[in-house]
C-alpha cells in the first residue's frame, strides 16, 4: 500500500514535470507571436500615415477652384474718380486706370494679385470691384465684399425701397456711400427725375450723414 502511494507520487511529479517542460517554450512561443503581433501593427499605422500624408499632398496641388496665373480677370471702378492701379512701388510697376465709375477692364491674374498687394486698401474699401469670386476668395477679400454693393446695385440704387436702399447704404463702406451720394447729385444736377424721399433715405443713412442736397449744389 505505501509503496502504492510512493509510486503515484513519484508519478505526479513527473508529470507535473513535463507539463513545466511543455508550458515553458510555448510561453516562450506566445510572448514572441505578441511581439511580433504588435510590431506588424506598428508598421501598419506607419504605412497608413505615409499614405494619408501623400493623399494630402497630392489633393494640396490639383484644386478646380484655383485661378490660373494667366487668367484674364475683369474689374469694375465702383467709384465716381479715376482709380490708378500698380503692381509695385519701384520702377519695374505696371499701371493700370480706370477713368469712371461703370468702366471694366481685363487685367492679368498675376498683376492683379501684385496690384492688390501694393495696395490693398483700393481694394478692401471699395474702390474697385473683382467680377471673379474665386479671385476674391483667394486673396481673402470675401469679409471686405459682404459688405460691398455690386456696380450694377450702386448704377440702380434708386430702383429699390426705401427700406431696402436704408439697409444697403447703412451696411457699406464709407467709399461706396460717398460714391452713392455723388452719383445721386449728379443726377439732381443733370435734371434727372429723382425721388427726393430716397435721396434723404440714402443721406440719412451714410455714416457720417451726406446732405445730398447740399452736395449737388456744389457740384454744380
Amino acid at each position: 500500500m505505501a509503496a502504492s502511494t510512493k509510486a503515484t507520487k513519484e508519478k505526479k511529479v513527473v508529470e507535473a514535470q513535463n507539463t513545466i517542460a511543455v508550458d515553458a517554450p510555448l510561453k516562450d512561443e506566445n510572448d514572441a507571436l505578441k511581439a511580433q503581433i504588435e510590431e506588424l501593427k506598428k508598421m501598419m499605422e506607419h504605412l497608413s500615415t505615409q499614405n494619408e500624408n501623400t493623399d494630402n499632398r497630392k489633393g494640396a496641388k490639383v484644386d478646380p477652384e484655383d485661378v490660373d496665373m494667366n487668367a484674364r480677370i475683369t474689374i469694375t471702378s465702383i467709384t465716381t474718380g479715376g482709380v490708378n492701379l500698380r503692381t509695385s512701388l519701384d520702377g519695374t510697376a505696371r499701371f493700370f486706370r480706370l477713368e469712371k465709375l461703370g468702366q471694366t477692364i481685363p487685367i492679368i491674374y498675376e498683376h492683379l494679385i501684385n496690384c492688390i498687394n501694393t495696395d490693398r486698401w483700393i481694394f478692401e474699401d471699395g474702390l474697385v470691384y473683382i467680377n471673379d469670386a474665386r479671385a476674391v476668395r483667394e486673396q481673402y477679400l470675401e469679409d471686405a465684399y459682404n459688405r460691398f454693393l455690386t456696380p450694377e446695385k450702386i448704377q440702380n440704387i434708386m430702383d429699390f425701397d426705401i427700406l431696402t436702399i436704408q439697409e444697403m447704404i447703412s451696411t457699406t463702406t464709407p467709399s461706396i456711400q460717398e460714391t452713392v451720394s455723388l452719383l445721386i447729385a449728379n443726377k439732381i444736377n443733370k435734371g434727372e427725375t429723382v425721388d427726393m424721399n430716397k435721396v434723404e433715405a440714402i443721406g440719412k443713412a451714410c455714416s457720417p450723414e451726406i446732405d445730398i442736397r447740399t452736395l449737388a449744389n456744389t457740384l454744380r
